[in-house]
């Protein structure tokens, strides 16, 4: 009975430590698909600033070019004006949409860990 016992504890002992060389890994995996996203999600923001500071540049470069010739902003064919600010406008929404789209993948990624984390655990309880 003790050898049994000896045995049976050796094998519990060994059960833990899988377990818990398993929850490293885990948190290793998560931590390290935590950075990629931060790093994609801080690559998106700065694109997007990047098309935003761009836009505004451009505004103000037109307009100086405008007042220089000394056309009356009134008079530009609004329609020009309207079209390159839509464009812009599109950039930053598809900018805006990978970036959400990135998130959502992210906090999905973060739930089936959870959920892989608790069936593993689970089972070796």
């Amino acid at each position: 009975i003790k050898w049994d016992h000896e045995v049976l504890f050796q094998h519990h002992e060994r059960l833990e430590q899988e377990c818990k060389e398993c929850k490293l890994k885990y948190q290793e995996a998560l931590y390290s698909a935590q950075q990629k996203s931060n790093m994609q999600n801080m690559k998106l923001e700065r694109k997007l600033d990047q098309v935003k500071i761009e836009g505004e540049k451009s505004s103000a470069v037109l307009s100086q070019i405008l007042i220089k010739a000394d056309v009356d902003l009134d008079s530009v064919d609004q329609s020009i004006v309207v079209d390159v600010v839509a464009d812009k406008n599109n950039k930053v929404k598809m900018l805006n949409d990978e970036l959400s789209r990135i998130k959502d993948a992210h906090v999905t990624m973060r739930k089936r860990y959870s959920c892989l984390v608790d069936k593993h655990l689970g089972n070796k309880s």
